[in-house]
């Protein structure tokens, strides 16, 4: 699995890692540690995206995901290169003192990435059954399979043909295959009145075409999807456990910002541990997907007001000036509203009266009623309603 893992890495680190660059911040001295979180963080939020929406599309496959995602880097590439951003080679000089306490920092959450890795290297292998974790997780092989979220049944359109054929020798045996071919569900409280799994619905009239709709939000099985092309059906099990293990991270590297150091590594050293973080990193269900998203939306939210309200951040211990930071305030809005705009491209609790979008808008609306709206709350709420526009499609 170690093996495997390592096969994400150029896949997480290298679009955020252009993207430092283009911006022109990586040959600046920064926090090294909060530098390689905020390049894994975007990576992972540009790959998730990209891999939903070609499923969406119905044209995923990881050949053509690798080439969009080389051409976005070399874009990005070619920008730092043009506005002269690309760094250099060079001696960096920095008090010992400095280099011990940043180094410190980095061996300790390395530490602690390694302790989150053990819990959760060996997932749960829940293939079939009725449970959303087997819902999730063939949906998932399906798209790595086909491309496609919607997926096209030949037996069950072949039998709704035959059920409709005007020879009753045909079409009666048809029918009663077909009635026991699919589990049914009362149309007064379901729109798919027909399942043919469960988790998996047929609409009315859509048996003759094959087209079988899978249960719930789609970005966990994208993702799967992606996992499962690079390295095989137990590589995309552990899609939960990846995003298990940077909502450990995130929620380590908020702490850290807020509070320290060490509030930071504790916050992930209890979480890492705790069974029901171990349990849903493990199992194949999308909750460790929205709990990355939402911490790390709060980490560039946080990153967000503390830069663009000319305060200094937290960093460790270290005072940390806002020109030292890898990404600008607007920036970090930006990666803020679209990490928290993808939880509704991931759970239906996004929309309820307990998710984000409760809170988030009544945050929105008093900045505005407030007269506080600055250009880092526009791009804020752009970044957010670019990932609602794309969920109500």
């Amino acid at each position: 699995m170690i093996a495997l893992a390592l096969l994400c890495f150029p896949l997480l680190y290298l679009p955020g890692l252009l993207l430092s660059w283009a911006l022109g911040a990586a040959a600046r001295p920064a926090d090294p540690l909060e530098r390689h979180y905020e390049r894994i963080a975007i990576g992972a939020l540009f790959n998730g995206w990209l891999a939903l929406t070609l499923a969406e599309l119905a044209l995923f496959s990881i050949w053509l995901h690798a080439a969009l995602l080389l051409l976005a880097c070399a874009a990005l590439l070619f920008v730092a290169w043009r506005q002269r951003t690309l760094p250099r080679l060079r001696i960096l000089h920095r008090s010992s003192f400095v280099v011990r306490r940043l180094s410190l920092d980095l061996w300790l959450f390395t530490a602690l990435l390694a302790v989150a890795f053990t819990l959760t290297a060996r997932p749960f292998q829940v293939l079939r059954g009725v449970m959303d974790a087997g819902t999730y997780t063939n949906s998932g092989l399906a798209i790595a399979q086909t491309g496609a979220i919607v997926q096209h049944d030949a037996l069950m359109a072949q039998l709704a043909s035959d059920a409709a054929s005007p020879d009753p020798t045909i079409a009666e045996p048809a029918a009663q295959a077909l009635s026991n071919f699919f589990s049914g569900q009362s149309d007064m409280r379901f729109i798919a009145t027909k399942l043919r799994a469960s988790g998996f619905f047929v609409l009315e009239g859509e048996a003759a075409q094959g087209r079988v709709v899978p249960q719930g939000l789609h970005l966990l099985p994208a993702w799967i999807a992606l996992l499962a092309s690079i390295g095989g059906p137990l590589l995309g099990l552990w899609a939960p456990g990846l995003l298990g293990v940077l909502s450990c991270w995130s929620v380590g590297m908020l702490g850290r910002r807020l509070a320290g150091r060490w509030v930071g590594a504790l916050a992930f050293l209890l979480l890492a541990l705790n069974g029901v973080q171990v349990w849903f990193s493990r199992y194949s269900t999308a909750e460790t997907s929205m709990q990355f998203l939402l911490f790390a939306g709060l980490y560039f939210f946080a990153k967000m007001t503390a830069t663009g309200n000319s305060q200094t951040p937290v960093s460790g211990d270290m005072a940390l000036s806002p020109q030292h930071s890898v990404l600008s305030t607007q920036s970090s809005a930006l990666i803020a509203g679209l990490a928290i705009g993808q939880i509704a491209l991931t759970r239906l609790d996004f929309f309820l009266l307990g998710g984000p979008l409760v809170p988030v808008a009544a945050y929105l609306l008093y900045i505005a009623i407030s007269r506080r709206w600055r250009r880092m709350h526009t791009i804020f709420a752009l970044g957010l309603a670019l990932m609602l526009a794309q969920a109500s499609l």
